[in-house]
């Protein structure tokens, strides 16, 4: 009975109950008595999170250590950085950064590959591509990341970095996207 009431929690899109392994509990820092504060990693791939905040508050840094912990668990991440702020998390074993610039534009077909049959992470950094053309490449990136998560479950984690400058209060294909993915659970952090 209970590995039925599990499978269909899964299957209604909703976090079954489970009891965390301690190995796989991402740890953030610790209380001013030294206790660990923990963040469960199911938690993070199978919702999405906003980390909000004023200017230079610390929301990329928090970000860029969620994303780092969830690396070292093995989770594989996909980070949209428009600032260049991530470069730092490509240096990582099994992650690369991929520059975009109006020189060189990857086809997305082969970073969809790369993720697919590689399992590496990317940091996809935008910092020097005109900010005109981001948002069709950014549109074709995230539609197929999305059919990737339905069918490979991966990448596990995606960060876009500055979301606020990608979606105009007007909304646009982007930001109907971004909403899509939320509504069906897929994952965009």
């Amino acid at each position: 009975i209970g590995f039925e009431k599990f499978v269909t929690e899964l299957l209604n899109r909703r976090q079954p109950v489970y009891r965390q392994r301690p190995e796989r509990r991402l740890v953030l820092g610790y209380t001013s008595d030294n206790a660990p504060v923990f963040l469960d990693p199911l938690m993070l791939v199978d919702s999405r999170i906003g980390i909000i905040g004023s200017s230079r508050s610390g929301k990329s840094w928090l970000a860029g250590l969620i994303t780092e912990e969830l690396h070292k668990k093995g989770y594989q991440f996909c980070i949209i950085d428009p600032e260049g702020d991530y470069r730092g998390v490509a240096s990582s074993t099994h992650s690369i950064l991929v520059n975009v610039t109006d020189e060189h534009v990857p086809a997305v077909s082969e970073l969809i590959n790369f993720f697919e049959w590689h399992g590496a992470s990317m940091v996809v950094d935008l910092s020097m591509y005109n900010s005109d053309l981001r948002q069709p490449f950014l549109v074709d990136l995230l539609y197929n990341l999305r059919g990737l998560r339905q069918r490979r479950g991966r990448p596990h984690w995606l960060l876009i970095d500055e979301v606020q400058g990608f979606c105009p209060p007007e909304g646009g294909k982007l930001t109907d996207l971004l909403l899509e993915s939320m509504h069906e659970g897929l994952g965009v952090g």
